[in-house]
Parts: structure tokens; sequence; C-alpha cells
């Protein structure tokens, strides 16, 4: 799971439309936009504008991110400039990063809160009668306390079910809060109940006494119950801030869907209020049956006992702020030096030989989980420095060990200890013996570089080159950052492109030689939407079509004349793209095809290395500073093959698309449907890999490089892990 697919959230967020709002602009419009800057400006991805029984907080959003995007098009057609523009494209990039949905915080009765978040691909209208059959009065808009709507808590969540809303239980740990405020059967039958999909908990320890709760069978449901945390934002200070605290949903789409689909797999897609590294983290650990739970890091007893159990096992971690019924409790941000200096001090006081150990801290809400690492650092058997007690780590805890176990225990630590010393040198050893024969194969190889002074020309002698034009990307990022979702969600989904496209797309890098790819000759190429297409600068005209880009990657691109980089829409493309075409003087001599196949092969990249030390021929002084090939009949048969590869690239595509689409109109032979594409996928590199290795044997050929010469060159690539076919191995 890549954590770069959890998106901050914000499920509780008032505005103006709620009463207890402290507006503090001078109109209501700053204040709804300062609302999206606030968001922003703490890295949340989404936000559910929550008023009190109404969803006007959210249709004055709407409306405002209509006037700025017509105000903007007409900015567009006229061209104008200046900071007034540069106001209404940060406005409408607000509403491009951050995604909004429409929700209320709804009155049930008896006086319970209940968060309803609606998909808003839904009609304004059908959201407002669903409202209207709630019972919600015009005295109840925008307030609490001023009476309930019609339905109860079950009622609501079944009605909610019907459009498929989002349910959770406000505040649940306080007044008006489905935990607190509830109790007995009818609490249960709502906490049961699968159409209601989180509970807002903020206070650590009552989120805990829910975990345990909800594990007794009497809770039992299909779906896990979220606890989640958010900010209930209402600009009461200067300080509030939205996404404080947050929950963090894994999403493959920023789309609503998929955040309702979320709810129903939250172990896995929900973590809340600790970020999706520190969640995973922390369930390792507690998988972990080498980790102690030490809830009271004051328990001095207890702590010696696990230090010394962990560090005669070889190594373990102590959870401090976590029971042993793994409740998150967490500690005070002033416990944790006076955890840390206790630990240190009763380790160094009581336990002999001292263990290494290390602290890391992670952090729930506003508390911390404390974690100390501790890890064996002696032959023999540890010990309490005072008592003499010698501690085992069994069954998961610590436990007073018998003297048949001690004597056990002893060769157990010589043995380990000494595997792990003899480990180190046996791989010490490893490492000089590799790089020995680096140096022989280098120092043998010096000699073969004479072949390549045949050709008194250069590669800067044989190419004119362009760079992409900075100047019409920076003109036109504030229009491309509209759709940085839409390049988001291709780039995810494309990485090899399409077999038919009006642009080249391409990533900010690419290596110099692939081993197991689809496109290796062709560019990726990408159907675009004709709004986005006209913002994307062009490749230069008089461009051979050869693009080069960082890490050496060089790949042919015959009809597109746009391109488009994903980190062009973030305002973060830092390498240059590099084109390069034929002199005009020496198209006879040469083609493109023949020059890209020179700038993959095996000879030219080996002479990079030797000369210096890396690949990247992306890099101008290096580029230009390798010699070109001779002159030789061997062009034509190597641009065939050039030829053949990109049709095979193009034919692959064409068939994956089709079974792709296959796959989505019929799920029942989606596994079927996968097996074909993955055989026809080795099948497809099978076939590039002998084509690329044909055409390394004719530019072997052109250089007169011999058998010997080959291995060397060969070795030498493969121990920098450049790909070489096996077959030149055999």
């Amino acid at each position: 799971m890549d954590m770069n697919n959890f998106y901050k959230t914000d499920l509780h967020v008032h505005s103006p439309a709620s009463h207890c709002f402290i507006t503090t602009e001078d109109t209501v419009e700053k204040d709804y936009i300062k609302i999206l800057k606030n968001a922003r400006n703490n890295e949340v991805n989404i936000i559910a504008i929550t008023d009190h029984n109404t969803l006007d907080g959210y249709k004055e959003l709407l409306s405002i991110k209509n006037k700025y995007g017509r105000i903007q098009e007409t900015v567009s057609q006229f061209e104008l400039s200046g900071d007034s523009v540069s106001d209404i494209n940060e406005i409408n990039a607000l509403f491009t990063d951050i995604y909004i949905l429409p929700g209320v915080e709804y009155e049930a009765r008896p006086g319970i809160h209940l968060l309803i978040l609606f998909n808003p691909n839904l009609e304004i209208k059908e959201l407002e009668d669903f409202l209207n059959q709630a019972g919600i009065s015009s005295e109840m808009k925008g307030t609490e306390n001023r009476g309930f709507g019609k339905w109860d808590v079950l009622d609501t969540l079944n009605n909610a079910s019907t459009l498929d809303a989002i349910v959770i239980g406000a505040h649940a740990d306080r007044d008006k809060g489905i935990y607190s405020a509830l109790s007995g059967e009818y609490r249960k039958q709502i906490l049961v109940n699968d159409k209601l999909h989180a509970l807002e908990i903020k206070n650590l320890p009552i989120r805990e006494k829910i975990k345990l709760m909800l594990k007794d069978p009497q809770y039992e449901r299909k779906i896990f119950l979220s606890l989640i945390q958010n900010s209930d934002f209402h600009n009461k200070a200067l300080t509030e801030k939205i996404g404080s605290p947050c929950t963090y949903i894994y999403l493959e789409e920023k789309i609503y869907a998929h955040i309702r689909e979320a709810f129903q797999n939250p172990l896995s897609h929900i973590a809340s209020p600790e970020t999706p590294e520190t969640d995973f983290l922390l369930k390792k650990l507690e998988m972990d049956e080498r980790t102690y739970f030490l809830g009271d890091f004051r328990d001095e007893a207890r702590l010696i006992k696990s230090v010394i159990a962990l560090a005669n096992a070889g190594s373990g971690n102590i959870l401090v702020g976590e029971n042993s019924e793994k409740s998150r409790l967490g500690l005070e941000k002033a416990e944790v030096g006076e955890a840390k200096e206790l630990i240190k001090a009763g380790i160094h006081k009581y336990v002999d030989p001292i263990p290494k150990f290390f602290f890391t801290e992670h952090e729930i809400s506003k508390k911390t989980i404390l974690r100390a690492g501790i890890t064996s650092a002696a032959f023999g058997v540890y010990t309490n420095r005072i008592s003499g007690d010698v501690f085992v780590w069994k069954e998961s805890k610590p436990i007073l060990a018998e003297r048949a176990t001690i004597t056990s225990l002893l060769k157990e630590n010589i043995k380990r200890e000494t595997d792990k010393f003899l480990s180190k040198k046996i791989k010490r050893i490893e490492d000089l013996s590799n790089q020995l024969k680096k140096l022989r194969d280098d120092l043998e190889g010096m000699y073969i570089t004479y072949k390549f002074d045949k050709n008194p020309l250069t590669i800067k002698d044989i190419v004119d080159y362009s760079l992409l034009d900075r100047e019409a990307i920076s003109k036109n990022s504030d229009s491309l950052r509209k759709f940085s979702h839409d390049v988001q969600v291709i780039k995810d989904k494309s990485f090899n492109g399409m077999h038919r496209g009006n642009a080249v797309f391409l990533a900010k890098s690419y290596p110099a030689r692939y081993d197991n790819t689809i496109l290796r000759y062709s560019c990726p190429i990408y159907k675009f939407k004709d709004e986005l297409l006209k913002f994307l600068p062009n490749i230069p005209a008089k461009c051979g079509r050869l693009i080069l880009v960082n890490g050496g990657g060089v790949f042919l691109s015959k009809v597109e004349e746009k391109i488009l980089v994903p980190e062009m829409v973030y305002g973060s493309l830092y390498d240059d793209i590099v084109f390069l075409t034929i002199r005009e003087e020496m198209a006879k001599c040469y083609s493109s095809n023949f020059l890209l196949a020179y700038l993959k092969s095996i000879p030219l990249l080996w002479l990079s290395y030797c000369l210096y030390d890396s690949v990247n021929i992306f890099r101008p002084n290096i580029l230009f500073n390798l010699p070109a090939p001779p002159e030789c009949s061997q062009n034509e048969k190597i641009s065939i093959l050039v030829d053949e590869i990109i049709s095979l690239e193009s034919k692959y595509l064409e068939s994956e698309e089709q079974l792709v689409f296959l796959m989505e109109k019929s799920k029942p032979e989606k596994d079927k449907i996968n097996q074909t594409l993955t055989k026809k996928m080795e099948e497809h590199n099978k076939l590039i890999n002998e084509k690329s290795m044909a055409i390394d044997c004719l530019f072997f050929d052109i250089f007169e490089i011999k058998e010997d010469e080959r291995r060397i060159m060969c070795n030498m690539l493969k121990n920098r892990n450049i790909f070489v076919h096996e077959k030149f191995f055999a």
C-alpha cells in the first residue's frame, strides 16, 4: 500500500452559514475563501462543509467557485495579467487542490448530532429535499438547540443510506454524542448498525474504552466501525486550524465513491489521529512478539524485567504509553522527557551489562507513544546487577529464568554473537571481492577505449539540440494547475501511455536501459482533452523527435507535437527535457533510429562509464563529448530493427487496452484476462530483448569488439546495475 495515497481529511468544518461561526473578514466571500486557505496551509486535501442543519455554506462555496471559474475564462481569453489575475488564479487553484464534500451536522432525536456527508455529484435540490424530509425547519437552519429533526438516529441511518451518504457520530465522546449522551439497548442498536460508518472521538482514553467495548461479541458488526478525529472548525480562535486533528484516508482517486469505500475497509484504509506511517509502524510493533507494553513508565520493576529479557532475546521494543490491551493512551508532552530519563537511569543502575538502546517518539493526536528499542551489545547473559536475577523472553513476556535456562541462554547468546561476527566478516570479504572484480574489469577495459577513435567526430558534431520552452510552461502554470487531479489520475493509471495519442507523456526521469518494461524506444503518449492540450508546451518544430531525459533515457516520438511532464502542473520541473535532431549535413550518414539505438547500446554506455563514471548521457558534459559512431553499412539494419521494436510496442499497447477494456466489462473473467495480459507482457519483453540484443551485437561488430572484450563490457555494466541481456554471459 502506497503511503502517498493517503489523503489528509477534515470531515467536520463549519462555515459562516453556522451561526456559531466567528466571521473575521469584511465580506462573507472572504470568510469562505479563508476556510479553503486555512485547509491548504495545513495540507488538508479533503474537507466536508457540515453546517448545523443546512447546506447553505456548501452552496455559497459552489457559487464562489463558479463565479471565479467564469472570471478566469474571461481572463484567459484576453491574456490579462497582474496582481488581480494572480489572486483569481489562486482562488481557482484552491478549488482544484481541495476536494469539498457537501454535508450537514444534523440534530436527530433525542438531540444527537450526526454528520451526514453526501456525494457532490448529486443535485442540490435532491439534498435539500432530503433535509426537508428530515424535518428541518427554517428556524433550525444554521443553529443548534432550536429543536430536533423528525428522525431519530436509527431513522437517520436508514434514510441516509438511500443516498449512499456517509454517516458519522459527531463528537461522540462529548455532549450530544452517541457514546456520551445515550446508553443501554438503544445505543447498542446504533453502534451495531453498519449504516453508521464512524464515531468522532477526541478523548484518547474514551476511544480506547470504546475499542474494548466494540470487541464484545454483542457489538459484532459486518463492517468495522471507524473511530476518527476532525477539527469541528468554527473559526473561534486565531490558532484554530482545519485538519487539527484530522483523519487520513487511503484513496486510489480523490472521489466520493472511493471515500465511501474506504469506510467499508477502515482497518487498512483509514488512520486517525495517527499519520498512516505512525499507524503502520505501531501496528507492526503491536504484532511483534518481542514488544512489551509498559503503560506506566514509573513502574521500575516491570521496566527492568522487560529490558533484561529482551536483551537476552537479542532485541525487542518497549512501548511506553500503550498498555497490555494495546490501548494507545499516550504520554503528555511533558512526560516524554521524564520517561526517557527514568528508563535510561534504570538501565544504567540495574542492567548488567548495559545493552544498546534508543528512543523514537510517535505522535497520536496531542499525545506521544514512546518506543524504547533494546539490542544486546555483548556476549554472555544480561542480569539484574542488584539481585542477580536473570529474565528471559517467553510467550511474549519476561520470565524469571532457572539455572538450566541460564546455561542454555548463555550458549545461545554466544552462538548468536559468533554468527553475527562471522556474518559481518563474510559480508566484508564478499564486498572486497566484488570491488576487486570491478577494478580488474575496469583496468582490463581501459585498453579497449582506443577502438572508439575511428571517428574524429563527437555527438555534438552530428546533432542540433533544443530545450523545453520553460517560458511557455511558466506562462501557463496557473492554467495547468487546474488539471492537477486529472494528470495525477493519468500518471497513476497510464504509466505506459496509449497506442494512440496527441501528446508525449513523460515521467521526470528514466534509466538508460530497462530489463522488463513495455516501452524502451517509443515515447509514452496519451490522448489529452483539448482544454488541457492547449496549455501544453510544443516540441520544438525542427526537432528530429529524439527526446532525452534525466537518468539517460532516450526515446523516439514520430507524430506528437505537444509534451507533458506531470511535474509541470505542480511548478516543480527542475530538469530540462533535451530534444535532438540529426544535422542536415549529417542526414546521409546517420538516421534518428540509428542514433537512438547507439545512445542505448552497450558499447556507448560502457564508454560513458569508463570516461565519466556515469551512464546519464542527459548531462551535456557527457553526451556532447562522446564519440559519434563511424559511418557504416549497418545503419540501415539497425534502423529497421528499431522500427520493428517501435511497431511491436505500439501493437502491445493496443492489445493491452483491449484486454483492460474487457476486464472492466467482464468482472468474472478478470483473473483469466489478467493471466492473458501477464503472458502477453512476458512474450513482448522476450521479443524486445532479442531485438535489442541483436542491435548490441551489430554495434559490437561496428567497433570490432571481440568476445572477451564484450564480456568485460557486459560485466562492468552489470556490476553497476545496468541491464545487460543474460545471453551475453552464456
